[in-house]
């Protein structure tokens, strides 16, 4: 009998016909991968944000990006360096967003954009006191009635200016404030939401008041799998589970920087997003956290432990796809140090 391996004395290897019928009626991979879904049982709670792309629903150039070069500001509060609003979104979450970058789908009383700053703002006209922002509506789906959250980036020059902001789901019939959305009012079910910001100054001779964006967005628990939940039924909608290394912190002291805290050699892993979400496709590009666009990276925030509260980077990912199923994730992360853009993200 031939050998299946030359060399050896005896016969190696599997002899059956197909390798890969062999390991598709053994359930080898499917097995793997939820042996690894299991052990993210003992993992930590996380929030994880992504950064939009270009295929991304609902996104919008930003204004930020530099006429001199291809670049956009990493601190800009509408893209965050992505060059895209919204700039990230929350996992699992329906995110409704409103910038300056559409200030043509606006209606705008007494105002104007001020082209003269990147990102471009709508600021209070010359010889007004005020401006009414009133935008269009875009669709929402709340099938859960997820209790909602809102940022408005409005900026007061002095003391005296006042920024509101209400909504509204008639297209702008009724009108009610932005602060009681969760309220007797509350968006639910499917439908629009419009948006209407007012800014205003006690007098003409001072600097106006200026408006970036809103953005508005809920949970989406009815889309966390069944797969997830009986691993960790305390998992909400918008989080995954991390397992990480041992935590290692070195202060450094540099010139220019003062003293920062590294987390030296820090890794994690996780499981494809579809473990998650259950409209996510397995083995698909949409089940992985991905590193490879512009811009600021993938982060998440943990949820309780010894590190709750602070935002991790996520880079140099690493994607294991043996026996062509895609079982788990990992990646190099570092605590986001003060100061940087990870902070500013909603």
């Amino acid at each position: 009998m031939s050998q299946r391996v030359p060399g050896r004395k005896c016969v190696s290897g599997y002899w059956g016909g197909s390798v890969k019928k062999r390991y598709d009626s053994s359930h080898l991979a499917s097995d793997i991968k939820g042996i690894l879904e299991e052990a993210l049982g003992m993992g930590r709670r996380a929030e994880l944000w992504l950064p939009v792309t270009p295929t991304t629903p609902g996104v919008v150039a930003c204004t930020c990006e530099k006429d001199t070069a291809d670049a956009s500001d990493f601190r800009c509060l509408s893209c965050f360096g992505t060059k895209l609003v919204p700039g990230f979104q929350k996992f699992m979450h329906e995110t409704l967003h409103w910038s300056s970058a559409e200030a043509g789908a606006f209606t705008v009383t007494t105002g104007t954009v001020d082209t003269r700053i990147k990102p471009n703002r709508i600021r209070v006209a010359d010889g007004a006191t005020s401006v009414v922002i009133e935008t269009q509506d875009k669709a929402y789906a709340n099938a859960n009635s997820a209790d909602w959250e809102f940022q408005v980036a409005a900026f007061r020059k002095v003391a005296t200016d006042t920024v509101t902001a209400e909504f509204s789901t008639d297209s702008g019939s009724t009108w009610f404030d932005l602060s009681v959305i969760n309220g007797a009012a509350k968006p639910v079910g499917a439908g629009t939401l419009r948006v209407r910001v007012t800014l205003t100054r006690v007098a003409v001779t001072t600097d106006p008041p200026d408006f970036e964006i809103v953005r508005l967005r809920h949970a989406e628990p009815d889309h966390l799998t069944s797969r997830v939940k009986k691993v960790r039924d305390d998992l909400q909608a918008g989080e995954i589970l991390v397992l990480r290394t041992w935590q290692a912190e070195q202060a450094l002291r540099t010139g220019g920087y003062g003293r920062q805290i590294n987390h030296v050699g820090d890794k994690m892993w996780t499981a494809p997003l579809d473990f998650f979400d259950d409209r996510i496709v397995a083995d698909t590009v949409a089940a992985k956290i991905n590193d490879r666009d512009a811009g600021p990276h993938p982060f998440y925030t943990h949820v309780d432990g010894l590190f709750a509260g602070e935002r991790w980077a996520l880079y140099q990912g690493s994607y294991s796809e043996q026996l062509l199923t895609f079982t788990h994730m990992s990646f190099s992360d570092r605590r986001a140090q003060d100061g940087e853009v990870y902070h500013l993200v909603f």
